[in-house]
């Protein structure tokens, strides 16, 4: 099957303009036409639909209050930024079939499929230890962190820097610094 993509471009002209939003089909076609009849074999190609959703999204909500939001949303830009030129955010609600947005067109909501993402949970803090060894400062770490955020450890990754310290004198010695950067990864239920 076959759908006109606007009017009828003259001859000479050599381009047509296929406005956003139009519906794709796995091939373009072009046909030249005299007054006579519609040339029977078309020159054709296949369409290459851009796709460029933003990734690993996140807003850490600091308004305590249950029905309002406040903070900063972060994203990591698409992999292919070359048509992108700005970027659009909405507030929006999944319908009872959560099929769509209800506050989309029914056009977009029909296409529009519901996607289950992962939590991601992380963070650093640094802190000053003197006679701690790497695996004992991580273990320590670990299960603290398990305690603290409820979480399995299998799904804690914990990175721990020892900070070199200098030393004031022979006898005096500053304790270790420590640096420790962890992200939980929750899946979806």
């Amino acid at each position: 099957s076959r759908t006109l993509i606007g009017t009828d471009v003259p001859a000479g002209t050599n381009i047509n303009h296929i406005p956003a939003e139009t519906t794709t089909h796995p091939f373009i076609v072009v046909y030249t036409r005299s007054t006579l009849v519609e040339q029977t074999t078309p020159i054709s190609f296949v369409v290459e639909d851009k796709l460029s959703p933003v990734q690993n999204v996140s807003f850490p909500d600091f308004d305590l209050d249950a029905t309002d939001l406040g903070g900063i949303l972060y994203w990591e830009a698409p992999e292919d930024e070359s048509q992108v030129e700005q970027y659009v955010v909405y507030m929006a609600r999944l319908s009872e079939n959560v099929s769509g947005c209800e506050s989309m067109t029914s056009d977009f909501a029909a296409v529009m499929t519901p996607v289950v993402a992962e939590t991601v949970i992380s963070g650093s803090f640094s802190f000053s230890l003197e006679g701690a060894t790497p695996v004992q400062v991580e273990a320590a770490v670990k299960s603290t962190l398990v305690k603290l955020l409820g979480v399995d450890s299998s799904k804690l990754t914990v990175t721990l820097t020892l900070v070199q310290t200098r030393r004031l004198a022979r006898a005096r010695r500053l304790a270790s610094q420590w640096l420790v950067t962890y992200q939980v990864v929750i899946p979806a239920t």
